[in-house]
């Protein structure tokens, strides 16, 4: 009894044991259970953190200067050294779904501090549980620090360059813009673009922003006053430089899709392809004055029509008599251009179109520049046609460049939108000295006082300027519509040039598409109405901003004598 009594004990004792065993070992498992949960909260943790510290989406976030300094373009400047393109500091917003709390209040929010934003497509967004979701680029540290102190969960930001255009829709057809990989998709952005984003270097223009955003400011108002569908300001020196060059419609060059800025908005100084009219009868002046085919002691019947094929063409405001080589000019005669023509004919014509440089495109730094679409058979007719400005399609510069070479005493001009240094002057000079002038010294004179004379006498009369040494030729074209003219539609131009007393020299023309008759103008339409009174503006405004200082008394010189 005893022994069985100690045998229970002992098995008793054992099983004790056992199942103090099996309890620790739960127990040990238990605590390798839990440190491991808190060994992996932690990983996550430090995990995210990691994630968060390295990574853009950290709240707040700065990107290193490094890595800023490497999409930073290099800035665009005009020739007085203001701004006109540059990047600049900003930030991205954006969320994350599934930390934002509210996601009602939060879209309220937003929209109470960038009204520009839907507040119902912010909440939309923000129930998706996306853990990257846009809201806003391009914010400024103002509105960050907004936000920021709002304190709302689930936001975070990243710092980005931006591209800037100080000066708005200004010159955008000249500067152009950057796609959203800061890469330039046109204008000067895209021509230097390799310089600008690679090199980072800077790029300074011709361009005077006083000249320019006070030109496209007197343009504007003009299209509206003459309920013109677009136009175009160009200004130029003797050295070719364009100080000006404003075209409208136009587009903001920062934000919006690229498709939607360049979307009607052609560059029309450059770009633009057009009949230009009487203006192209200063170049059939100039070829019957070299070929000596014509001079100043010449006279034309215009008491008839001209019959052209099917086409019967007639001066705007028949004189129905014999016209003087100087009277064909001021009242812009189609007929007398004609049989000025006709003494010359087609071949001469079409080399001295080739040798003023209208037959092909200036080589401007930037991409859009247009074509000359010539006839494609240069015979009598076309000859005649172009002599009165029809039948041949040019870009404005381009017949800008050839009127200033003419009246630069035939010396070749180059257009540039960058600004010459004085290496580049010293160069033209040595240029002008060398080769031989397109046209003689008294072309070059002859051209002048003719087109001096339109402004005291002529078309222009209204432009004439006290004090101003300034000429000019004015020019209104039917457009060409589906093959056909257009008697409704018309391009009006003013090709102009002024002499400070100093001697420099600008040139310039204005352009309106489409101008309307309206008060004021009695039921007239045509060049002398509109562009005209626009470039006077222009001119009036010009004077101060380039220290022209218009002489006492211009002298009404007898341009009729040889």
């Amino acid at each position: 009894m005893g022994m069985l009594l100690k045998v229970n004990w002992h098995i008793s004792l054992w099983k004790h044991h056992v199942a103090q065993e099996r309890r620790l070992k739960d127990a040990r498992a238990r605590v390798t259970i839990f440190l491991a949960c808190c060994l992996a909260v932690y990983c996550t943790i430090l995990g995210r953190l990691v994630y968060l510290g390295y990574t853009n989406y950290a709240p707040h976030m700065v990107l290193s200067r490094s890595g800023i300094d490497e999409t930073k373009r290099g800035t665009i400047y005009d020739s007085v050294g203001n701004i006109l393109a540059t990047d600049v500091l900003a930030y991205t917003l954006f969320a994350d779904a599934k930390l934002v709390l509210d996601p009602k209040e939060t879209a309220r929010q937003l929209k109470r501090i960038i009204p520009c934003l839907s507040e119902k497509d912010v909440f939309r967004n923000l129930l998706s549980k996306k853990r990257y979701i846009p809201i806003c680029k391009n914010v400024s540290p103002q509105t960050k620090s907004i936000l920021e102190d709002l304190g709302l969960p689930g936001l975070f930001f990243k710092s980005v360059y931006t591209r800037v255009y100080p000066h708005g829709r200004s010159c955008a057809h000249v500067l152009g813009f950057c796609d959203e990989n800061s890469k330039g998709v046109a204008g000067i952005e895209k021509a230097f673009d390799k310089d600008l984003f690679e090199k980072k270097k800077d790029v300074r223009l011709s361009l005077h922003m006083g000249l320019q955003e006070m030109a496209r400011d007197i343009l504007e108002e003009g299209m509206h006053k003459y309920k013109a569908q677009g136009g175009n300001v160009m200004i130029m020196d003797q050295d070719g430089q364009i100080l000006c060059a404003a075209s409208l419609p136009d587009f903001a060059g920062d934000g919006g899709d690229a498709s939607e800025k360049i979307k009607g908005a052609f560059n029309r100084n450059f770009q633009g392809v057009f009949e230009a009219g009487s203006v192209l009868k200063i170049i059939n002046f100039a070829i019957a004055l070299q070929t000596k085919t014509s001079n100043w002691d010449c006279t034309y019947d215009a008491r008839h029509p001209v019959r052209l094929g099917r086409f019967t063409v007639d001066d705007f405001q028949p004189k129905r008599r014999v016209l003087s080589f100087a009277e064909v000019f001021k009242f812009s005669s189609n007929i007398g251009n004609i049989q000025m023509s006709m003494r010359f004919g087609p071949k001469v014509q079409q080399h001295f179109y080739k040798k003023f440089g209208l037959l092909k495109k200036p080589k401007l730094e930037i991409p859009e520049v247009g074509n000359t679409r010539p006839p494609k058979i240069w015979g009598e007719i076309q000859s005649k046609t172009i002599s009165y400005g029809y039948g041949i399609a040019i870009a404005p510069i381009t017949f800008l460049r050839a009127v200033a070479t003419i009246l630069n005493d035939g010396h070749r001009v180059f257009p540039t939108l960058l600004k010459r240094t004085s290496d580049d002057l010293r160069a033209l000079k040595i240029r002008r000295e060398t080769r031989k002038p397109v046209v003689d010294q008294h072309v070059s004179d002859s051209i002048h006082r003719l087109m001096r004379l339109v402004v005291i006498e002529g078309t222009a009369r209204t432009c004439n300027i006290e004090g101003l040494d300034l000429i000019g030729k004015t020019g209104t074209a039917q457009a060409l519509i589906g093959g056909r003219y257009n008697k409704d539609g018309r391009m009006t131009t003013f090709i102009w040039s002024i002499t400070a007393p100093d001697g420099r020299r600008f040139y310039g023309l204005t352009m309106l598409n489409n101008p309307k008759a309206v008060e004021g103008t009695y039921g007239f339409a045509t060049g002398g109405w509109n562009v005209v009174p626009i470039t006077k503006q222009i001119l009036t405004a010009m004077v101060p901003i380039l220290n022209i200082t218009p002489q006492p008394r211009i002298l009404q010189e007898n341009c009729q004598s040889a």
